[in-house]
């Protein structure tokens, strides 16, 4: 707007002296005419009274003017008798000047005059003819100027002037634009005080008052001012808001522009992507991740559809919803961490074909023996007492997998969050090397316990069923003539379960997968002892209902030791 003012006081200014010079050229020119006429009128005048000699006149204008006058003289047929002009020549050779305007009129009303280009001489001339009363016509003539030969001579004169217009001009353009612009300027600065302000006055009101056509604006301004105020709290409070909602969200989110840069990310989807990544709003995606699926996901994203996927991510399972917003818009990205579920159902599936295939050998057996029974074949004592045998062998063996399958079914379901008291788990212990020390007999092995008194928070029955499982599992797969050793200690804020035995060992390929359900380490050995493959997954799941650890160290052919400890509370 400032510089709009200068613009045009400045082009006003030049304008104005454009015009000025013009007008005074052609006023300055007229009189100039005027005087030169005047002049030649009155010299012509006075020699038409004396009637001088040709020549005498002659050197009488140029004592007396200080530019050259040419001298005609005219007979009354228009022939020149005399004519002071050097590029004349010889007179009789001049054509009759009879038909010049001034001429004819001095011959009609005795006095004529006339400006124009000359015949003769080819310039410009003002003339001036007076008649002497004896039918001769006296003629004075003098160039005149062009209008621009006249400037010519005041020229530097009018670019002094016209630069003095134009410097004060610009003096006057820049302090005038500047007081229109100060209070606009000073109202635009203040714009928050003149939108909040509710007592006093500011240096915009007293700049209103001084200038009444600026309240108008003011008002609008205030008023815009306090909408804008408004919306940008909304605003700022919904972004809280969002921000509060996305940030606390377990599933990551991510805002990307149509340039695939990051508007927005919340912590979810950094921990769930890269927890190296430093970032945030207006980093590209590639510096999140260059994870192929989900790149190929936002990219089709892009043909107008969503899209949704399920991707793998730093050892998880993410499931990934894509949505874009549309042509030159952002684009949505959700991520739901499903690697426990993923996990569990892969696990589920597992589990049912290995449940198919444990209980389809037992019932294979119980099936082929009962069909054998019942058709005849088998009809001497001591078959029928053989196989019968079998058949509750394998009878035992599928009603223990029958239970194992429930117990981890109830695990499973939280089934033991049940009632827990306190107890002493080296009394627990005892109790579950009583139960076992029969067996433990019948098979050759020698079932030792140790410890001392540690009072414990559980359940007793899950507490039980950890020894139990531990020591049975060490006399099944022990040697004849080896130990059991089951031993309870403590700390203060510990309670130490470890059952050591001299068995057979545990390779070190197969330790990290014992907890497995349904994991064997040699599956012929573990039919035969009546093993169903999911002993040690209770254990392992109990202990962690329990808030315990459990640890296993073994070497093949001297025998395995694990150690469970809980924490006393």
């Amino acid at each position: 707007m400032q510089k709009r003012i200068f613009n045009a006081i400045t082009g006003m200014a030049v304008t104005a002296v454009v015009l000025f010079t013009a007008i005074a050229a052609a006023i300055s020119y007229k009189l100039y005419i005027q005087k030169a006429m005047g002049e030649l009128s009155t010299a012509a005048r006075i020699a038409a009274a004396y009637d001088p000699e040709p020549e005498e006149l002659c050197a009488l204008l140029e004592e007396q003017l200080d530019y050259a006058v040419r001298v005609t003289y005219i007979g009354g047929d228009g022939t020149v008798t005399f004519d002071s002009s050097p590029q004349v020549g010889n007179v009789s050779d001049m054509d009759n000047h009879g038909n010049r305007p001034e001429v004819e009129q001095a011959m009609k009303e005795g006095f004529g005059s006339d400006i124009r280009a000359s015949h003769t001489v080819g310039k410009r001339s003002c003339y001036a003819a007076v008649s002497d009363g004896n039918g001769t016509v006296i003629r004075l003539s003098r160039e005149i100027e062009s209008v621009y030969s006249l400037m010519l001579g005041t020229v530097s004169v009018i670019i002094v002037i016209a630069g003095l217009v134009i410097i004060l001009a610009t003096v006057i353009s820049v302090k005038l634009s500047e007081s229109l612009i100060v209070p606009v300027r000073t109202m635009v600065e203040n714009i928050g005080v003149l939108a909040g302000q509710k007592g006093g006055k500011s240096e915009t009101d007293r700049l209103i008052a001084d200038y009444e056509e600026l309240e108008p604006v003011a008002a609008a301004v205030r008023k815009l001012s306090a909408r804008l105020d408004r919306y940008i709290t909304r605003l700022r409070d919904e972004r809280e808001t969002i921000s509060v909602i996305t940030e606390n969200m377990v599933e990551g989110m991510i805002l990307l522009d149509s340039g695939d840069n990051i508007l927005s990310v919340n912590r979810s989807a950094v921990r769930l992507l890269s927890s190296a990544f430093r970032g945030g709003e207006g980093r590209h995606i590639c510096e999140l991740t260059r994870n192929p699926e989900i790149l190929d996901l936002i990219s089709r994203s892009k043909e107008g559809k969503s899209v949704s996927g399920v991707i793998g991510a730093g050892g998880r399972k993410l499931r990934a919803f894509v949505n874009n917003t549309g042509e030159n818009s952002g684009t949505v990205l959700l991520l739901v961490d499903i690697t426990e579920s993923f996990n569990a159902e892969e696990m589920r599936r597992c589990f049912s074909a290995n449940v198919s295939h444990e209980l389809k050998t037992p019932l294979t057996t119980i099936s082929g023996f009962g069909e054998m029974m019942e058709s005849g074949v088998l009809t001497d004592k001591e078959d029928v007492k053989k196989y019968g045998g079998l058949i509750h062998r394998e009878s035992s063996r599928l009603l223990s997998l029958i239970n194992d399958i429930i117990r981890l079914s109830e695990l499973d379901e939280g089934g033991d969050s049940l009632e827990v008291r306190e107890l002493d788990m080296n009394a627990v212990a005892e109790e579950v090397c009583a139960m076992l020390s029969d067996k433990a007999a019948k098979n050759g092995i020698s079932l030792e316990h140790t410890g001392k008194s540690v009072p414990i928070t559980a359940n007793e029955g899950m507490l039980s069923e950890v020894i139990y499982n531990l020591a049975d599992n060490a006399i099944k797969y022990n040697t004849e003539g080896g130990f059991v050793r089951v031993d309870v200690s403590g700390t203060e804020n510990t309670a130490v379960l470890t059952v050591s035995d001299s068995g057979i060992g545990i390779p070190p390929e197969h330790i990290e997968h014992v907890f497995e359900r349904f994991y064997r380490v040699d599956k012929s050995r573990s039919k035969q002892r009546g093993g169903t493959g999911l002993g040690l997954s209770i254990v392992k799941h109990i202990v962690g209902v329990m808030g315990g650890s459990i640890d296993i160290s073994s070497e093949v052919g001297k025998g395995t030791e694990i150690t469970v400890v809980f924490s006393v509370k």
